[in-house]
């Protein structure tokens, strides 16, 4: 096991937790960074346990290379039973590579007598693209499922998922219990290998295409009904008493990238080498197990895995935020180990990420087309890193454009606050003007700001844009410092990763000369309430979890807060940078 030591050296753990929940001292900048960094290294660990591989994401997986050998050649067949709740007919998205016949009931339903390329991918959460789309007509109860395939050089694997809206269970389930009460629990079981004599693989028949029976007689040998073999993945460790335990601080992740790339501009402001090799051992560790991440999620069918976004890359939240650290490494240490990777990310988010007719980027969720006010974090500051990396001004172009855009979509001309999201189906906003969304614009468009050549024709609109958005970001500061959960909602709780975004956009800003001295007190007042929420031995409260667009406003309301939620980690960490240097410039006047 890897775990990294406490950073003890000039940790003086000052501030103390009341018995209301409160901090009884308040710490300094310095003091609140190096508790929070002392818990992250203290809690993370770049170790793997096995774990049994469970079905994920309603997608039946038929492995027939898995259960007869990848060398296998010849017909194989797997039988399930789908049970309906109504006389019905349901979509199904199908991914093979194989030819199959496809019987429901009894009656050929699908065929397809050639081989193909195997086409899969998220392409948002719970939205897939399959080879096919197949319609099922279902009678009440259980139907019997019956897969003829023609095994041959490719993967030999099909997927098979109904076609439910994101968030919705789908209406039916696989189960064999009605075919054989000792399959209970069971969703698929296998037969095969028939040996094949004719050029076209399904046009023979062989025995289980007559109905259900244990075994089979076949060109002298017995035939039985199989189940797959357990499969096992690695998986990372988390710690029993971890402060967040709901991912690991190790994983591919966007929360993580903010968390890692925040850590790395701390440990340049703090002279502090732990912390840079903190992160690049959390760098390395990712490279040395690419393999292993591909192999467990395009093999193993490990579709939400240890890394599995890191492989999927179907959206920015995949690609942009969570390489971040890895870019940034790159330019502080040209190590030649992150080229290849930090390009890969770069294409995606220049070419692979859909967008609007006019370029703006958005997402398939909740509706094609839909603009998420998160996703310029998610994707500029990368865009502008990789404007430095390769000097090619298409990079910076994108990312201004990409404020500009988003501000025509997601500012509500009333308020000066941004929505949430733009439904363009619908061409309308979103009713709510969540905090983080704000703040995610708010730190991008800083990143933006300080990387982004003053020469650039778009800077000084993206100024009046900064300016305008955190003018009206202002008077809905609560008397503590905090914002609350929904901006201009004072009856929402008061949440910290979008007061530690308005701090970092509020100090930066006037760090970069583009705020006035107005704004300083509004920073100390963000520090004070931010202090509250930051325990001396470096737990951070009040962080909402990850949030879904939605119209609903009680969704907002009701949103889940975890301590050290990497989604504000970051966030209060790059706070604590700002504040440092802020503090200084203070001292110095």
């Amino acid at each position: 096991m890897i775990r990294w030591a406490s950073y003890v050296g000039g940790i003086c753990c000052i501030a103390l937790v009341s018995t209301s929940g409160q901090l009884a001292l308040k710490p300094s900048p310095e003091r609140a960074a190096r508790a929070i960094i002392d818990r992250v290294m203290r809690e993370t660990t770049f170790e793997f346990q096995s774990v049994p591989l469970k079905p994920t994401l309603d997608i039946q997986v038929l492995d027939f290379g898995s259960v007869f050998g990848p060398a296998s050649r010849g017909i194989a067949f797997a039988m399930s039973s789908i049970r309906a709740e109504s006389d019905t007919t349901i979509a199904f998205g199908l991914s093979r590579d194989l030819p199959l016949t496809i019987r429901l009931n009894g009656a050929a339903v699908y065929s397809a007598n050639k081989p193909t390329s195997f086409v899969f991918h998220e392409i948002g959460y719970e939205l897939f693209r399959f080879n096919d789309t197949i319609r099922l007509p279902l009678k009440r109860g259980n139907n019997s499922i019956l897969i003829k395939a023609g095994l041959s050089a490719g993967r030999n694997v099909i997927y098979l998922r109904e076609l439910a809206r994101p968030g919705v269970k789908p209406s039916t389930s696989f189960d064999l219990a009605l075919v054989d009460p000792a399959f209970k629990g069971k969703p698929w079981t296998f037969i095969g290998v028939f040996e094949n004599t004719r050029a076209n693989p399904l046009a023979e028949s062989f025995p289980p295409e007559s109905g259900y029976k244990s075994t089979y007689s076949y060109g002298g040998a017995e035939f039985s009904w199989r189940f797959p073999a357990q499969q096992m993945v690695k998986e990372l460790r988390i710690q029993s008493d971890a402060t967040y335990r709901r991912e690991s601080y190790a994983e591919w992740q966007y929360p993580n990238g903010t968390v890692m790339l925040s850590l790395l501009d701390l440990a340049a402001e703090m002279k502090d080498t732990l912390t840079t090799g903190f992160v690049k051992r959390f760098c390395d560790f990712t490279l040395d197990n690419l393999e292993l991440f591909r192999k467990q999620y395009e093999q193993l069918h490990a579709f939400r895995g240890t890394n599995h976004k890191l492989i999927r890359r179907g959206m920015l939240d995949d690609t942009g935020a969570p390489a971040l650290p890895f870019a940034e490494l790159f330019l502080k240490t040209h190590d030649q180990r992150l080229q290849g990777l930090v390009a890969d990310i770069a294409q995606y988010v220049s070419k692979g990420q859909v967008r609007l007719e006019d370029g703006t980027l958005c997402r398939y969720e909740k509706f094609p087309g839909t603009v998420w006010a998160d996703d310029l974090f998610m994707s500029a500051p990368y865009l502008m890193r990789m404007g430095i990396v390769t000097g090619e001004k298409q990079y910076f172009d994108d990312a201004a454009r990409q404020v500009v855009r988003f501000n025509k979509y997601l500012v509500d001309t009333k308020t000066g606050l941004y929505r949430h999201g733009w439904y363009d189906a619908e061409k309308r906003q979103s009713p709510v003007a969540w905090g983080r969304a704000n703040g995610w614009v708010i730190w991008a468009t800083s990143e933006i700001l300080e990387l982004l050549p003053t020469s650039h024709p778009l800077r000084e609109e993206i100024v009046n844009i900064y300016r305008e958005h955190l003018k009206a970001i202002v008077p809905f500061q609560a008397p503590s410092g905090l914002w609350h959960q929904v901006l201009d909602r004072p009856d929402s709780f008061e949440e910290t990763s979008c007061t530690a975004m308005f701090m970092i956009g509020m100090a930066r800003g006037i760090r970069l000369g583009i705020l006035d001295a107005s704004y300083v007190p509004h920073v100390k007042k963000a520090w004070s309430g931010l202090q509250t929420r930051i325990s001396g031995d470096g737990i951070v409260k009040d962080i909402c979890r990850g949030t879904e667009m939605s119209d609903d406003l009680e969704y907002y309301f009701k949103r889940e807060r975890f301590d050290n939620d990497p989604r504000g980690l970051g966030a209060v960490i790059a706070a604590c940078t700002e504040m440092m240097q802020f503090g200084n410039r203070e001292t110095t006047k």
